[in-house]
């Protein structure tokens, strides 16, 4: 072990997300190499306790008390890749040949043995599963065997990748039977300690190459016995496993206590992050803005985003100037000119004698209702004039959860009726979309120049009165206080918010100038914490990549590029034509291929002439098959194909 690299990435290791479980890691990684024990001359080497565990091996073989595993046995060395240094007294061996790989027991029925759920095995090191007391003979058939000395992990996904596994200990009786997803090692004798072929089960070195070769269907792959019985096992003399398990249990208990120490320093932080929201209340400035992120180093952008915005609402980040007037002339200005336009609410204009928060003088509390010309929904129906094209029909799905950007992803197409519901529920610019049910509160403002657009019964529209700087309000819906009215009304099993609670908002109305000042400074102030969030996300990317490049380094393990996912976990099988329904102007790329070919097409081969996304192709294949542009000869249905 290199120890000055250690001590020079020790902080970077620690630090990352997820760094105690990159030093535990590395802890397993060192125990079996060597690396955490000293080598003693007068112990042996590992080749002579390989002598006397092949002796003990053939007496148990003449006895019948040793059940061998010929096919694992002859397993040649496939598995024999990416070995580490080990030091000159240990061997390599493998655990098919100083044990015996998923043994029976045997015992009477009526004894009480013990049962083992996969839920009862823990990922911590060197925690024993707590199981159940049952009659041996109701377990002992269908079930995997083990009893106590045994080390067993699990070997389906995600168990195995996880860190399930255990040395078996205090079973009823000595014996027990559980989860069929197990592989089991009972050591021959005294020569392997069960403790140290943990470690070995838990390494990078035994789990990165388990990973890569597990087989099977996407959420059923499972690690192979000739794996786990033939993968090359670093055996060190016996004196030194104890050392070495002592030596593990000691640095995991080190790990423990420096997660709990990062946990109270997250705790502490949480203190730190809300006083630095005071102080950013008190002097809302970019610059002290970006002093806070300095000091702090780690500040919850999300909070202060929120802090920011609650300033806002209140008044507090902006400074009011006598020449913009009031807010009371504001309200009376609108209420003389506005339209007569109905709304579809009910809602009430009175306020409340107890006020949530006190407002600067120039500022007024008002209803939503009273600032609006039109608050509406669309109607049900609007099924029958969806189309491939045409007008846009903006759903709960295109709105916001944290701003109210429209999320334009996933449109969906209408031919509108020409009828009075198809002119109330047309949208313009600068029209709010809220959600009304589900997950109520989300938001969407509607840009210039957007087109021709209409929404659903459970989206509200809201257009204010022209008077109104649409982007102050936008915000304000943004805002706590806002989302804790949203939340409030909600009635029944659905959430739901009917108009009239639209109309009933609480708003803290300040002059028009100063709601264009407000949504300047928040526009202001957004982007430097915008510039802040990336730089604090790309440093904690920098700091996992450091703490993981550490311990590959230290422990001579390989780093694993991740690849992206590009194909999808169900595959479409079947043959594709064109109807022959295609008309000039229909937009079937797909159908358009299809009648270029003179015979049926696989959907696989369909998909990879169209040179689309594969989400993107199923998605337009759904549209072409339900406008009858594509048919199948025969009838198709979905495979689960192995990503690659």
């Amino acid at each position: 072990m290199n120890v000055e690299t250690f001590l020079n990435d020790f902080t970077h290791i620690a630090n990352a997300p997820f760094g105690t479980e990159c030093l535990r890691r590395m802890v397993y990684s060192l125990g079996i190499t060597g690396d955490l024990s000293e080598q003693r001359s007068d112990e042996g080497t590992a080749i002579d306790l390989l002598e006397q565990i092949a002796d003990c091996r053939e007496e148990m073989i003449a006895a019948k008390t040793f059940k061998r595993s010929p096919k694992l046995e002859s397993v040649g060395d496939e598995f024999a890749i990416d070995l580490p240094r080990i030091p000159e007294s240990w061997t390599w061996t493998r655990l098919v040949d100083i044990g015996i790989i998923n043994p029976r027991n045997t015992s009477g029925d009526d004894t009480l043995a013990s049962f083992v759920s996969m839920s009862a095995f823990s990922e911590i090191h060197g925690v024993s599963p707590i199981p159940e007391i049952r009659p041996w003979g109701t377990i002992k058939k269908g079930f995997t065997h083990f009893a106590d000395g045994d080390v067993v992990v699990a070997k389906i996904t995600p168990c195995f990748e996880n860190g399930k596994a255990a040395v078996i200990e205090a079973l009823s009786n000595g014996i027990g039977a559980g989860t069929t997803e197990l592989h089991v090692f009972r050591p021959i004798g005294d020569f392997v300690l069960p403790r140290y072929v943990y470690l070995f089960v838990r390494s990078p070195y035994f789990m990165m190459l388990g990973q890569r070769l597990m087989t099977g269907t996407a959420g059923q792959k499972r690690l192979s016995s000739e794996y786990f019985a033939t993968r090359p096992f670093p055996l060190p003399p016996l004196r030194e496993q104890k050392r070495i398990v002592n030596k593990v249990d000691e640095l995991m208990k080190l790990c423990d206590k420096l997660e709990h120490h990062q946990q109270e320093r997250n705790r502490l932080f949480s203190l730190l992050s809300r006083a630095s929201h005071a102080h950013l209340a008190s002097h809302p400035t970019p610059t002290n803005l970006a002093a806070i992120f300095s000091e702090v180093r780690l500040v919850h952008v999300d909070n202060m985003r929120q802090t920011i915005l609650d300033l806002a609402t209140k008044g507090a980040l902006t400074h009011q100037e006598e020449s913009e007037g009031s807010a009371a002339e504001f309200l009376s200005e609108i209420e003389s000119s506005k339209s007569k336009t109905v709304n579809e609410t009910n809602s009430s204009t009175l306020i409340p004698p107890d006020v949530p928060f006190t407002i600067p003088k120039s500022w007024a509390w008002c209803r939503l209702s009273q600032l609006a010309e039109l608050i509406t929904s669309g109607s049900r129906g609007w099924a029958k004039y969806y189309s491939n094209s045409g007008a846009m029909f903006l759903t709960m799905g295109n709105l916001s959860k944290d701003g109210y950007q429209l999320r334009l992803n996933n449109i969906r197409y209408v031919t509108p009726p020409d009828s009075s519901e198809g002119r109330r529920t047309r949208l313009e610019a600068g029209d709010i979309l809220i959600s009304v049910t589900g997950d109520v509160g989300n938001l969407g403002l509607i840009p210039e120049d957007f087109g021709e657009a209409y929404i659903n019964q459970h989206t509200c529209l809201l257009r204010l009165h022209h008077h109104c700087f649409n982007l102050f309000f936008a915000e304000y819906l943004r805002s706590d206080f806002a989302k804790r009215q949203f939340n409030e009304p909600q009635r029944g099993i659905k959430n739901s918010f009917r108009l009239s609670d639209v109309g009933e908002m609480l708003v803290p109305v300040p002059p028009f100038g100063e709601q264009v000042r407000i949504v300047s400074k928040l526009d202001e102030l957004m982007i430097v914490i915008d510039k802040l969030e990336t730089l604090q996300t790309s440093a904690s990317k920098i700091s996992e990549a450091l703490a993981i490049a550490a311990v590959a380094a230290i422990t001579g393990t390989k780093i694993e590029e991740q690849q992206e996912m590009k194909v999808p976990k169900m595959e479409l099988v079947t043959s594709l034509i064109a109807d022959g329904k295609l008309k000039k102007g229909d937009k079937a790329p797909l159908a358009t291929i299809l009648a270029k070919s003179k015979s049926d097409v696989s959907a696989k081969e369909l998909w990879q002439k169209s040179g689309l996304e594969i989400d993107v192709f199923y998605s337009q294949l759904k549209i072409e098959m339900n406008s009858g542009w594509i048919v199948e000869p025969m009838k198709g249905f979905m495979k689960e194909v192995e990503v690659i």
